[in-house]
């Protein structure tokens, strides 16, 4: 049993913006990116689902869902790739799950289950250039987080750019266009 198996005082308790970013700092020191996710997720005025390219553990998942809840808008959809797939890319990923011997998956479901908003995400276990050929979906919010390489940003750019909706926005993270430094 998780030990963060309390949803329905979470969701008492997140009735406001500043609530759930405050439930995000318990739950991993909520960053800059997520406040600037949850609140764009909360405030941006425009119909549609949300889509997440790279759950992580979460935590960005979480701000989403948590800023789209409160407002009472589109459910997040967590693309990410399972753990059973055997390309070089998908080992790299596996060994980023399983670091320090976290299991990624469990404590990604941890903390949706933890933060309330596990009825308002929908998880898609697959490749996210393979996704975004099927899934349609109008986009308010597309934030891009997956691999970080040049061609396959720009494809997930490609593919996800076409549903976002007028006055949507995308979200990349992580990504340096070539000559580009931190």
């Amino acid at each position: 049993m998780s030990k963060f198996n309390a949803p329905e005082v979470v969701k008492r308790s997140v009735e406001t913006l500043d609530d759930g970013m405050a439930l995000m700092r318990r739950v991993c020191g909520m960053g800059s990116k997520d406040e600037i996710l949850m609140g764009a997720a909360y405030a941006l005025p425009v119909e549609g689902a949300v889509v997440e390219l790279g759950a992580g553990s979460g935590y960005s998942t979480c701000a989403l869902a948590i800023g789209s809840k409160l407002a009472g808008r589109g459910k997040v959809w967590s693309v990410d790739v399972d753990i059973g797939q055997t390309s070089e890319h998908e080992m790299l990923i596996e060994a980023h799950r399983r670091h320090n011997g976290i299991n990624r998956w469990k404590l990604l479901l941890e903390n949706v289950v933890y933060c309330g908003v596990a009825d308002w995400v929908r998880f898609v276990v697959c490749d996210s250039v393979e996704a975004g050929k099927y899934l349609l979906v109008s986009c308010r919010i597309v934030f891009v987080d997956s691999t970080h390489e040049s061609g396959r940003v720009k494809i997930e750019m490609d593919l996800y750019g076409r549903l976002v909706a007028p006055g949507g926005m995308v979200f990349v993270h992580d990504y340096y266009p070539k000559g580009m430094t931190d």
